[in-house]
């Protein structure tokens, strides 16, 4: 009993083992089979039981699954449509162009407010006072291409009771060294006419003698009595930024009456440079300059003489001028800055006030002193006219002497001053001197 029990045992553990191995998974067959469990020995013949069923054979490793067939092309399935591509940032916008970065209008506002103490009915005497200066000026200008500027001045003077149109200009700016400006503009003549009253040291310009003696004459280049402008168009270039500038104008253009006035300038500057087509007669130390100009003009018919007492046209002669002058102006370290200047004028024509004139500038911008510099100056001018006994005018010379100290805050955007002049008129004939002497207190303002 005992080995059958035994047997039995071993029967069933082997088929047991059959079993499991019959059913292991399939990724278990990648491995070697384990080899078959040996029968058991045979019992004793007194009791031969029947014998025992055969192990089962290991089980065959079942064959990978083949990979699926493609279908054929013509048959396999579209493939998904790819994903929208994320949206694209709008590109950069295109660099301004030169003309889209011009300035659109370019603004300023300039003033000037002068009280003159003289008698007006003895100018001898310094005993009255009222205003000879009330002006103001708005500058608008720009350029609608790079190629093209406009340049429209305003301004009023308070004193005379004026206002109007200074500048009215259209530019065409092909090149520093060509330009055509036509309009009503200044009359290229000489560094006066370019630097304006706000750019020269002294008060007012040169050749107004009526400013301090009435009933003196004014003597100054033709096309100067508006403002300095007239209307015409003026072919103008600056080569080397600054260093030579010439410039020729057809002016005289609103009188149809009239000739045109030819007129036209030369500048070299050795030392220093003015580039544009304005100019200064003093930088105030920004530069050290030497600017050496000539001018000239001509008109045909353009010295008017005084209308016939019969009411008929007056008389006419040709005109002409010719001027030259100089700047000089040097910075002297830190003790300040020496200006000088000089200019003469001779002009033909049998009515004109002068056949000759000059004048000569003299002065000193010291080191700071306070927010502001001082500026001592001095001024000479000579205007002399021969007798003529074609036009019965006598003979005469006209001088004037300057001085005045200024206080310079800001260059010319902001100064003030206070000056006396001195006007001595002697005319032929034993006719006495006229004298005019006056105390001026000035003050101007720029606002570019």
């Amino acid at each position: 009993m005992t080995r059958v029990k035994a047997f039995d045992c071993r029967w069933s553990i082997g088929a047991s083992v059959a079993l499991a191995i019959g059913f292991a998974p399939l990724d278990a067959f990648a491995q070697a089979a384990p080899p078959p469990t040996p029968p058991a020995a045979p019992p004793p013949a007194a009791a031969a039981p029947a014998a025992p069923a055969a192990a089962p054979a290991p089980a065959e490793p079942a064959p990978a699954a083949a990979a699926p067939t493609p279908p054929p092309p013509d048959l396999a399935p579209a493939p998904p449509p790819p994903p929208p591509p994320a949206e694209a940032a709008p590109p950069p916008p295109p660099p301004p162009t030169e003309d889209e970065k011009l300035p659109s209008i370019d603004v300023g506002a300039w003033l000037r407010a002068g009280l003159q103490f003289q008698n007006g009915n003895d100018p001898k005497k310094l005993n009255d006072q009222h205003f000879d200066t009330v002006y103001g000026e708005l500058h608008l200008g720009g350029k609608v291409h790079k190629n093209v500027s406009y340049t429209l001045n305003l301004n009023a003077n308070g004193f005379a009771g004026t206002a109007g149109i200074m500048d009215l200009v259209i530019g065409l700016d092909f090149q520093d060294e060509f330009h055509i400006w036509s309009g009503q503009l200044l009359t290229p003549v000489d560094r006066t006419n370019f630097s304006g009253p706000f750019f020269i040291s002294p008060w007012n310009y040169p050749g107004v003698f009526v400013q301090y003696l009435p009933g003196a004459p004014v003597i100054t280049p033709h096309g100067e009595d508006h403002n300095g402008r007239s209307v015409g168009s003026v072919v103008w270039g600056d080569i080397n930024k600054g260093f030579f500038k010439y410039y020729a104008g057809m002016m005289n253009l609103q009188n149809e009456q009239q000739s045109p006035l030819f007129s036209g300038r030369l500048v070299i500057n050795p030392v220093g440079k003015e580039p544009g087509y304005y100019g200064s007669s003093t930088y105030y130390g920004d530069q050290n300059i030497v600017g050496l100009g000539i001018g000239g003009q001509y008109q045909h018919k353009g010295s008017i003489g005084p209308a016939a007492a019969a009411g008929g046209p007056p008389p006419t002669k040709d005109y002409g001028e010719f001027n030259a002058d100089i700047l000089a102006e040097f910075k002297l370290g830190d003790s300040g800055t020496l200006t000088g200047e000089g200019a003469y004028y001779h002009f033909a024509g049998d009515y004109e006030p002068a056949n000759d004139m000059f004048f000569l500038v003299a002065s000193f911008l010291t080191p700071n002193v306070g927010p502001g510099k001082l500026q001592p100056m001095f001024r000479f001018e000579d205007a002399t006219r021969k007798a003529a006994a074609a036009t019965g005018t006598p003979g005469e010379t006209l001088t004037q002497e300057d001085v005045q100290l200024a206080y310079v805050v800001k260059e010319a955007q902001m100064r003030g001053l206070i000056g006396f002049s001195h006007v001595d008129w002697k005319q032929d004939g034993g006719a006495p001197d006229k004298i005019g002497n006056a105390i001026e207190i000035g003050l101007q303002t720029i606002q570019f």
